[in-house]
This record gives structure tokens, sequence and C-alpha cells, in this order.
């Protein structure tokens, strides 16, 4: 999820969890930890390379990073707070200095964990088991960016505040938050079977016969879902409102046999392994004019995408095509793409216009 929620959920947790032995550090303490599991994006990597999907969400958002590196990080900065205490003239005892390096280490701990879990609600995913396991674990039940979750934590801790960092009741305030939030994650899941089930009540969906389908998030909120169906010869788009259910309106985009041919070959190259694993789900390989002019095989992960620009994919692979003996044949390295829609604010009204189940131009 974004910077922000990740720093919110981790300011949260810490002042619950240090709050009253900490007072303000507690939250801050939080939200800077919650914050170190996303320093995978700074890892050198060469543009476009496909090696991102393995390390963005990799090792970094394991189950096994927070326990072991945080605590790390926790017994570092408890023995640098110490310091500054003896600095003033307000040493700790003894007892107090080690209850203080434990509630260092459960903050920093904490806040590293939930972030992973946190990211793992998400149609992207978290490699939970590295570095034994680069399988992606993600519930599609929130976008990465949702501001009603956000704001449960935001309110939380600005009660917590107002209320006095170190005081029990300041606590209990960022415990509602806490809890609030956990369960407006899994009303949120809960949303993805409810469009499970409008899919096969749709009429359209009904006429093809639909047996292979995906049914993921749209930005902002749960309350409306794309889904893409699977036929023989197309992929069908729509979107549905859990809050106020219509007819959907599906977009057929029609296969391209000659780009699934390539497809097969291009998914037995180094970089075809790498997004293999990545993309889970149904996928669209077309073919496009590249930049330089020349034909690319493009394979979208149609998890993401959006009407316009995006429809067949917001992000993905491409590879550069040769002329063969034989026809078109993979003729280079596979590099990362994004393809951007457009937009503004006609797209923005149009699409908390389809969340409430309003008739709009664009969902």
């Amino acid at each position: 999820m974004d910077p922000v929620t990740h720093m919110a959920l981790g300011a949260a947790v810490g002042h619950f969890v240090g709050g009253r032995r900490l007072g303000w550090i507690a939250p801050v303490a939080g939200a800077a930890a919650a914050l170190v599991p996303d320093l995978d994006i700074f890892w050198p990597l060469p543009e476009r390379s496909v090696d991102y999907y393995n390390v963005h969400r990799g090792i970094t958002h394991s189950l096994f990073f927070g326990p072991v590196v945080g605590g790390v990080i926790g017994y570092g900065a408890a023995r640098i707070h110490r310091a500054v205490r003896s600095r003033r003239g307000q040493p700790f005892g003894e007892t107090d200095a080690q209850a203080v390096t434990r509630t260092w280490i459960a903050i920093v701990i904490l806040a590293m964990v939930t972030h992973v879990l946190n990211d793992a609600f998400t149609v992207y995913g978290t490699q939970l088991f590295a570095p034994f396991s680069n399988r992606q674990f993600g519930l599609p039940a929130v976008p990465v960016i949702d501001p009603a979750y956000t704001l449960i934590l935001i309110g939380g801790l600005i009660l917590a505040w107002r209320s006095g960092w170190a005081r029990p009741r300041a606590r209990g305030m960022t415990l509602g938050a806490l809890v609030l939030s956990t369960g407006y994650l899994l009303l949120a899941l809960a949303q993805n079977e409810r469009a499970r089930d409008l899919v096969f009540a749709d009429p359209g969906a009904q006429e093809r016969i639909v047996t292979d389908y995906e049914v993921t998030t749209t930005m902002f909120s749960p309350w409306l879902r794309r889904i893409v169906t699977q036929e023989s010869d197309s992929l069908h788009i729509g979107f549905v409102s859990t809050l106020r259910p219509r007819e959907i309106n599906w977009m057929r985009i029609d296969r391209e046999p000659q780009a699934e041919a390539l497809a097969d070959a291009a998914f037995a190259t180094p970089e075809g392994e790498i997004y293999r694993r990545f993309a889970r789900g149904i996928i669209h390989p077309h073919i496009v004019e590249g930049h330089d002019g020349g034909l690319v095989l493009r394979i979208g992960d149609m998890r993401y995408a959006s009407p316009g620009a995006a429809e067949r994919g917001m992000w993905g692979v491409e590879w550069p095509l040769a002329q063969g003996d034989d026809g078109l044949e993979i003729g280079g390295e596979g590099l990362r793409f994004t393809q951007r829609s457009e937009a503004n604010a006609h797209v923005l009204r149009a699409l908390f216009q389809a969340k409430a189940g309003q008739e709009n131009d664009v969902f």
C-alpha cells in the first residue's frame, strides 16, 4: 500500500505497544519502522529490468525480515535512546532500561510485520516466505490506495494525541483504530466474493457460459470490482459495483493467436520465467509497434488495467520481435513496460459514479 498508509499503521501499532512507556516517541518510531520494507525500491537495477518483480516486495516483505532485521534495528534504537537520556542526565535504571529495550524491539518488529501483512491484502501480494520461496501471496481486498482505510488509522492517532500519548485512554484510541481498520479489510475482502456472485448473475456472462474469470480491485475503495473473463477467442472486461449492482457493460478484447504462440517462447526466456511467477491470473499477449518502430510482443497483466490506453494491462513485459525463417520470433531481452490511461476530472468522476452503481461513459 502507499507510504502514508504504512506510516499510519506503523504509528498506531507503535503507539499501542509502546505509548505508555515511550509517549510520543512510540508512534514516531512505528511510522519510521513501517517504511523500512519499502526501501527495496532503491535497489540498483537496470532501467526496466524484469528483476524488479523479484526484488520489490521480495525478501524485505517476508515474514522473516521483520523479526530478524527489526530486532537488530530495535535493539540499536534502544541503545541510542538510552545514551541520549544519559547525556541529558536522565539515565534509566537497570529494570527500566531492559523494559525500554524490549519495547523498542517490539515496536520495530511489529511495525515491519504489519506492513507485510497489510500489503498481503492487495492483489500485488508479497513473497511472504522469501528467501525460502519466491511465491507471492495476495488477497484482493483493497487497492494500493484506499483513503477510508488510511483515515481510520489517522483518526485514531489524532484522538490519541489529543488524549495524551502516554495515557491509557490514548492507547484505547489506537487499539480501536486498529480493530476498525482490520474489520474494514475483512469487509473489503468480502466485496470480492460478492462481485463473484454478481458475475454469475449477469445476463452477459451467462450468455458466454463463463468458467474462467478473475475479480480485482479498483483505485480508492473496494466497492467497485473489475472482472476479466476468458473465453476461447476473446477476453471480456467489465466493472460491477457491490453497493448498487447493475447489468455489467462488457468490453470485448479479441485474442491474437500469433501473439499467444509467441508467448510460449517468451515465457521460456529468463525474463519470462520471472514474469510467469509474478503475473498470477489472466494475462493478455498482444503485438504492438515499439518505440523504435519495430514490433514487440507485450504480455499485459490483466489484474492491473483501466479503460483507455491501459485496457490491455497497465504494465507487464515486452520482447522485441524479429523476422525469422518461419515468421516472427522473439528477438531480444524482455523488458518491463508501463502503459497509463488518461486520468482527469472526468475519469475520476466516472470512477466514483461507477462505485455507486451510477451510469457513466467510462466504466
